[in-house]
């Protein structure tokens, strides 16, 4: 086994639970035939049943060790550290026989220490052909420096995923010196829907910049390349991102000798994180693409670090990474804890239909005690019958099971039932014009009435939806809190098939199935906007925003930032929140910002984000949270769901320590990092925020479990609610003058 996860420092391997993660073996084929095999990994799910991950392999009897690679869906494993894979062949079923390298046998390949992550730990990938040893630095002094802890993890190119979500886990990718012949096409694709999919990737070349530019890498790259020149000194980039408090006001060092860098310009699309006025071009650019970000750093970071430099800074900007709040007392606070992702759970739960059975079961139990004793014994008694009481009570004891099992059976229904949620991450172009490329995080609540199996995958809710499956899949929600999963007595397996967004012969006993999805394609209809933000004190916005989903939206927000994360500005980070309206209708034409003209919306002011988080986290406090005296709260107050939701969109600018002081509540999400969006916030793009009481653009698909020619049957949610997160490019607005009376 090479690794299970990500290769980490000290030995140990990185896994985020709840994301897909690659495992990579190696095998050496001894024998003299060759054998079709295939790599089996089993876990156990949230509800215990037992997940299967497979990949077919081809073992060649030439005596060469060979990698495979096998994607699996990381759980907390049952023996603390560590995955087990098993080697049987394709054909029989049967166990190949596995030895080590010293020839001892073994019935399974154990990996390497494994070690999860937690959703408060970010987690850097350097993919560089020679690692970033002061990438370490920042990582070693993370919990002093920033905000969140970070750990660095190391890939070789042949290692790289040829599937965007086994990278899911991570947070940035960082390539030094790229050189992008050495990807395979499907690495190259995976690497580039990482990046569409919210993840940071930072590419640094100065001598290779003119391949990369002209590779498919090419087309995301926030900057054009033409050609390189030496540079001696970089003023700009040693102020801005190097420079140490020692240094103080002296001159920048000098590059001896010297080095290169890349001629590069910002596109329009870009923004320039740090110009190089001296030489004429841009250091450091910057491009959101799709819902991830690209950075280019116009020269190779070994030759930036050959002059005194303090590295945690440079990444810590270059990244985009909080720093560290001030330190708050909360020993004397005893904050309730509160886990988001336990209503992401309750949302898309039957609690009612749960909360019904329970009543229906108490109510009988009392209502036969009832019948069987007092109401027959009174019965036959006034019949002088009393020597029938036991048949009598045998006949009410048949009638009663029989209406118990009738009336159950109506609680739960007959068939399949869905209960769904969804947010899609919507871009609009900057010309507010062409199709709206979409991707979208689903949750599912699947349920049937009785003991069965399904074979179950992603689906287009449209014929013409232009669904990927390539890039979409499917796996059962993790668990919500640190624990191994409890099973059944006779827990039941299941298939994972990754490249086809499927799961295999998935059994439900009568019960509930949390599934979750994630969804590329194009959404019908449009929406367009223009935002203008003056970010003198106080900001001003103006501009429009139109509406051409098809679907109405409600409860909408726009998210404006004053300051970025990168270049400096993270020591002083401004985010600001308005509610726009009430209903923002479909086809309604433009809505005006400024103008506010929904009258229902009675909160005009642009408040502090950490102010609204505030707010929202009141909200799941138990009686309600405390408000300071003179202190103005928002008319408008959202139920759970939007709320849960908005702070997940927000939880990376949360102030936990504040909110445990102040609140006396610790709130934490035990998964659900992937829908943290605060990274895109800057002060060129805004994020727009709406509801809609529709189940989104996915959907999901059943078939009798195991029944290859069964014809699929596309499910309708018994109800759906989807958030739409909608980023708009910013103009800067030219401070307006006010006219003297």
């Amino acid at each position: 086994m090479i690794h299970a996860g990500f290769p980490g420092g000290a030995g140990a391997d990185y896994y985020r639970p709840g994301t897909w993660c690659p495992l990579v073996v190696s095998l050496q084929n001894a024998g003299t035939e060759h054998a079709p095999g295939r790599l089996i990994l089993r876990q156990r799910d949230k509800d215990g049943d037992v997940m299967v991950a497979e990949a077919l392999v081809t073992l060649t009897a030439d005596g060469q060790a060979r990698p495979y690679r096998l994607d699996f869906v990381a759980n907390r494993p049952e023996r603390a550290g560590a995955f087990e894979v098993s080697l049987l062949h394709a054909e029989t079923g049967q166990p190949i026989p596995v030895h080590d390298e010293q020839g001892q046998p073994h019935a399974s390949l154990p990996a390497p220490r494994a070690a999860a992550l937690s959703e408060k730990t970010t987690l850097v990938l350097d993919i560089s052909a020679r690692p970033i040893s002061k990438l370490d630095v920042l990582a070693d002094n993370s919990a002093e420096l920033l905000k969140q802890e970070m750990v660095v993890a190391r890939f070789r190119l042949a290692d790289l995923p040829d599937r965007w979500y086994s990278l899911q886990a991570v947070q940035a990718i960082i390539w030094n010196a790229p050189d992008a012949s050495r990807l395979e096409p499907q690495q190259m694709r995976a690497l580039m829907d990482y990046v569409r999919a919210g993840g940071i990737l930072v590419l640094a070349a100065g001598r290779t910049a003119g391949g990369l530019a002209a590779s498919p890498l090419g087309q995301i790259l926030p900057a054009t390349v033409n050609g390189t020149a030496s540079a001696d000194v970089l003023g700009r980039v040693w102020k801005d991102l190097l420079r140490t408090r020692s240094w103080g006001d002296r001159p920048p060092p000098q590059y001896v000798p010297s080095i290169t860098v890349a001629r590069a310009r910002a596109k329009p699309t870009a923004t320039v994180v740090c110009p190089e006025d001296g030489l004429g071009i841009h250091a450091v650019t910057r491009q959101r693409w799709g819902s991830g970000v690209v950075v280019f750093v116009a020269a190779e970071l070994r030759d930036l670090f050959q002059v005194h430099a303090e590295s945690p800074r440079f990444f810590k900007e270059v990244l985009g990474l909080l720093g560290k709040p001030p330190k708050v007392d909360t020993s004397q606070s005893w904050p309730q804890q509160q886990d988001l992702y336990d209503y992401m759970h309750g949302i898309i739960g039957f609690e009612a239909v749960t909360g019904l059975l329970l009543v229906f079961v108490v109510l009988f139990v009392a209502g036969y005690i009832l019948l069987a004793t007092l109401a027959t014994w009174g019965w036959l008694r006034r019949r002088n019958a009393l020597q029938h009481c036991w048949l009598a009570f045998a006949v009410v004891a048949s009638v009663s099971s029989v209406l118990s099992i009738g009336a159950a059976q109506g609680l739960l229904g007959v068939g399949t039932d869905l209960r769904q949620m969804c947010v899609v991450d919507v871009s609009v172009p900057s010309d507010s014009a062409g199709p709206l490329q979409a991707q979208a995080v689903a949750y599912f609540g699947l349920r049937t009435s009785t003991h069965t199996r399904l074979d179950v995958r992603l689906a287009s809710d449209r014929a013409e939806g232009g669904f990927e499956m390539h890039r979409s899949y499917l796996h059962p929600l993790p668990t919500s809190r640190a624990r191994t999963a409890r099973g059944y007595v006779a827990p039941e397996s299941y298939h994972l098939r990754a490249d086809q967004a499927m799961m295999e012969a998935v059994p439900i006993r009568a019960t509930l199935k949390r599934l979750q999805g994630y969804w590329f394609g194009q959404l019908e209809g449009s929406f367009s906007a223009m935002i203008e933000v003056d970010t003198s004190f106080p900001i001003d916005v103006r501009g429009w925003v139109r509406n051409d989903l098809g679907v109405d939206l409600h409860d909408c927000w726009l998210i404006v930032a004053r300051t970025d994360r990168m270049g400096g500005e993270t020591t002083d980070r401004q985010l600001f929140v308005h509610q726009i309206a009430r209903t923002l209708k479909s086809g309604g034409g433009r809505y005006s910002i400024e103008t506010q003209t929904d009258p229902s919306v009675t909160q005009t002011d642009w408040v502090g984000l950490q102010d609204w988080q505030k707010r929202w986290a009141g909200r799941f406090m138990l009686g309600g949270g405390r408000r300071r005296r003179g202190q103005q709260e928002p008319k408008f107050e959202m139920d759970k769901f939007p709320t849960t939701l908005m702070l997940l969109t927000t939880m990376d600018e949360y102030d936990e320590t504040a909110a445990a002081q102040n609140l006396r509540l610790e709130l934490n999400r035990s998964h659900g990092l992937h829908l943290d969006r605060c990274h895109l916030l800057t002060k060129d793009t805004a994020m727009m925020v709406g509801f809609a009481d529709t189940p989104g653009p996915v959907r999901l698909e059943v078939r009798p479990g195991g029944q290859a020619t069964a014809r699929w049957r596309p499910i309708e949610p018994e109800f759906g609610h989807t958030m739409f997160r909608i980023l708009i490019p910013v103009r800067s607005m030219v401070a307006r003058q006010e006219t003297p009376l």
